[in-house]
C-alpha cells in the first residue's frame, strides 16, 4: 500500500514536472518573441529619428535659402525705391514753377514702397516659421 502511494506521488510529480516544463518553454518562446519585437521597434525608432533629423536639416537649409533670397529682394526693392526718390527729386529741382508735374509717373514711389513693405512682411513671416 505504501509502495502504491509512493508510485502515485511519483507519477503525479512527473506529470507536474512535464506541465511546468511545457509552461517554461512557452514563456521562454514568448519572451524571445517579445525581445525580437522590441529590437525591431528600436531599430525602426532609430531609422525614423535619422529621417526626422534629415528632414529638419533640409527644411532649415531651404528656409535659410528662402530668407537669403527675400533679403536680396528687399535690398533690390530698397535700391529701386532710392532710385525713384532720386529721380523724383531731380525732376522737382528741374521743374520750373509751381504748376510743373512733380512725378514722372504717378504713384511710382508708392508702388515701390508697397513692394518693399510686402517683401519685408513676407520675410518676417517666413523667418518666424524657421527655428533659429
Amino acid at each position: 500500500n505504501e509502495a502504491k502511494n509512493s508510485e502515485e506521488k511519483a507519477k503525479k510529480a512527473m506529470v507536474d514536472a512535464a506541465r511546468l516544463a511545457d509552461e517554461l518553454r512557452a514563456e521562454q518562446d514568448h519572451a524571445q518573441t517579445q525581445e525580437k519585437l522590441r529590437k525591431a521597434l528600436e531599430t525602426q525608432i532609430k531609422e525614423l529619428q535619422i529621417r526626422l533629423d534629415e528632414a529638419e536639416n533640409n527644411a532649415l537649409k531651404g528656409g535659410k535659402k528662402a530668407i537669403q533670397k527675400l533679403e536680396q529682394r528687399v535690398r533690390e526693392l530698397e535700391n529701386e525705391l532710392d532710385g525713384e526718390q532720386r529721380r523724383d527729386r531731380t525732376h522737382l529741382t528741374k521743374s520750373q514753377g509751381p504748376t510743373a508735374d512733380h512725378t514722372a509717373e504717378p504713384g511710382t514711389r508708392e508702388r515701390a514702397a508697397k513692394k518693399s513693405r510686402n517683401s519685408l512682411n513676407l520675410y518676417h513671416q517666413i523667418s518666424l516659421k524657421i527655428p533659429q
